[in-house]
């Protein structure tokens, strides 16, 4: 995610939505790894359904601080 952010700030110079870039990484990354290990681990979930709420997560995220903001 902090390469997509820096492409995207040296291509079109707008730092803030690199930063909502990196952010939203992070907290999917995130996001995805506690899901897994408490959910898939134990066979509540499968891996595309962490994948898609870690994903869901970051998205969310930015969204929210964008309407916020």
């Amino acid at each position: 995610s902090i390469i997509c952010g820096l492409v995207y700030s040296i291509l079109f110079g707008e730092f803030l939505v690199a930063l909502f870039v990196f952010f939203a990484g992070v907290i999917g990354s995130t996001a995805d790894s506690l899901l897994g290990a408490v959910f898939e681990n134990r066979g509540k979930l499968d891996k595309m359904q962490v994948n898609f709420i870690g994903t869901l997560c970051g998205t969310l995220l930015v969204f929210l601080v964008q309407v916020l903001t």
